[in-house]
């Protein structure tokens, strides 16, 4: 007999029936801890007032991922709001490279900028910083990424460390969203709002206050409707998955594309109130996401993969920004350690790649191996950038092959829930949503169901999809199993998952299906 759906989730996920109630309770920010009472908050707020009382020019310096993104416009509009004079930079990945430069903070300085203020970047900015001091121009700093070292000048550096912040990691755009609230002494929601969709993008852990944001968000932009969010979607409701699959994936493709400052229209896309401006911008954002998508497919299709080989190395010509993108695809199909690289923009004797893999290789320890050859490399332990010199190609190819033969893939075992066919239901569907919302280090539940009677199933017209409506309302659909799949078969498992549909602004509840 099957346990209780509800008891299987609770026990999934580690939790108790005083858990459950809590983290299905209707989201408040009085859950969220706030950063007024920290010093450097109170010095960051203090001299943004003085900026705006002397009619100062102020410049938030970004970066060009989303969370970058997403910091700039919370920080400008913020500041927009007091009515001080701001402009926001997000830097160029081709031109300008991450972080605040020299280069830049000499032309901020030529530009009369009395103070700066580095969003998603500058705990390791010490040349440019060092550069501003000079010429007494104060910086704040409002960042997440690891300090390595002390700190370059700045009069406040709003990081999770430096404040102490919360259980969990909190992402920059987060940071800002929060202290927004006590620059301006009040919550704005679509600040939170933008928040809540850094959490989402730099893939913070969906737990504690970070779990509270994105639930709030979720709300303020169904109620709301927002022209910069729910506009672009195109759809009434809208979920994380939606906000992950749609929305994000756009902002990010403007700065892996973008190969001048054209990023920067993004700033009043999410900081100005002319519709008409938002949605020409969305047009644009809509453009360069189809190329993003069609570049990466045709450049997928274009290599050619030697099965034998214990992993995965080529060479495209795509943007140096796509290469991460199509790794990560190229690494999901066969199931290999991936690098892909293509021909530096600034120096033509050099590659510039992307390398992706899963538990059992570490992307961090074959950087150890692979130092010799490396130009430039980091990241994390699945996922790294890195350079290498055009000559060294073939060597280092040889060593990454041996590194695949070495350090093979773990088998990942899927822990999937047992669930019936009949228990496909509208009420247990609400119940599996009542855990979102899902993301990192909350991932969605995901469920085998056994002895599905195939006679009992339909299929789209043409046969390629199964589309098959149960009681109340639930498809059971899938993107990759059409009727030759169960051509030969009485009975069938199937690994299945719950998500919302809408179709021409109708709201469903599908239950995707997929091969175990």
């Amino acid at each position: 007999m099957l346990m209780d759906l509800k008891e299987a989730l609770l026990q999934h996920y580690g939790l108790s029936l005083e858990d459950y109630a809590r983290i299905t309770r209707e989201p408040s920010f009085s859950n969220i801890p706030l950063i007024d009472s920290t010093n450097e908050a109170r010095v960051a707020k203090k001299r943004i007032l003085e900026a705006i009382t002397r009619g100062e020019k102020v410049i938030v310096y970004g970066d060009y991922d989303c969370d970058g993104v997403m910091s700039t416009s919370v920080i400008v509009k913020s500041i927009k709001m007091l009515g001080g004079k701001v402009a926001g930079y997000l830097p160029c990945r081709y031109i300008d490279g991450y972080g605040i430069n020299l280069n830049n903070a000499k032309r901020i300085a030529e530009s009369g900028y009395n103070l700066v203020i580095c969003v998603d970047n500058g705990v390791s900015a010490h040349e440019a910083l060092d550069y501003l001091k000079e010429r007494k121009i104060d910086v704040l700093i409002i960042d997440h990424h690891e300090i390595l070292s002390d700190l370059p000048p700045c009069l406040a550096c709003i990081h999770p460390d430096t404040i102490h912040y919360g259980e969990y990691p909190v992402s920059a755009g987060y940071l800002s969203a929060i202290f927004s609230v006590y620059l301006l002494d009040r919550k704005d929601d679509y600040l939170i709002t933008l928040g809540a969709l850094s959490t989402l993008s730099d893939m913070m852990p969906l737990k504690g206050h970070n779990r509270e944001i994105v639930r709030l968000a979720i709300d303020y932009i169904n109620d709301n409707q927002y022209q910069q969010i729910s506009g672009f979607v195109g759809k009434r409701h809208i979920d994380e998955k939606t906000l992950s699959m749609d929305l994000i994936p756009a902002i990010n493709a403007i700065g892996r594309m973008s190969e001048d400052t054209s990023i920067n229209r993004l700033i009043p896309y999410f900081t100005d109130d002319d519709l008409t401006k938002i949605e020409r911008i969305g047009v644009w954002m809509k453009e360069v996401n189809m190329t993003r998508k069609e570049m990466t497919k045709q450049a997928g299709e274009n290599i050619v993969i030697n099965e034998e080989d214990p992993g995965i190395l080529a060479v495209s010509d795509l943007p140096e920004g796509l290469n991460g993108l199509l790794a990560n695809k190229l690494m999901e199909k066969y199931k290999r350690p991936t690098v892909v690289f293509s021909s530096c923009k600034s120096d033509s004797s050099l590659l510039v790649g992307s390398m992706r893999s899963k538990d059992g290789f570490s992307v961090v320890k074959a950087y150890e191996t692979l130092k010799n050859y490396l130009v430039k490399g980091g990241g994390h332990e699945f996922a790294g950038g890195l350079s290498i010199k055009k000559e060294d190609l073939e060597s280092f190819k040889k060593e990454f092959f041996f590194l695949c033969l070495k350090h093979k893939f773990e088998p990942i075992k899927e822990d999937l829930i047992p669930l019936s066919y009949k228990e496909i239901t509208k009420e247990n569907f609400d119940l599996v949503m009542s855990f979102g919302p899902f993301g990192m280090e909350w991932k969605e539940p995901k469920f085998r169901v056994n002895n599905i009677p195939v006679e009992s199933l339909t299929f789209t017209r043409d046969g390629r999809f199964l589309s098959t409506q149960l009681s109340g309302g639930i498809r059971l659909f899938s993107f990759s199993l059409g009727t030759s799949y169960f051509s030969t078969k009485n009975l069938v498992d199937l690994k299945v998952s719950f998500a919302r549909s809408e179709y021409r602004g109708v709201q469903g509840m599908d239950a995707y299906a997929e091969e175990i």
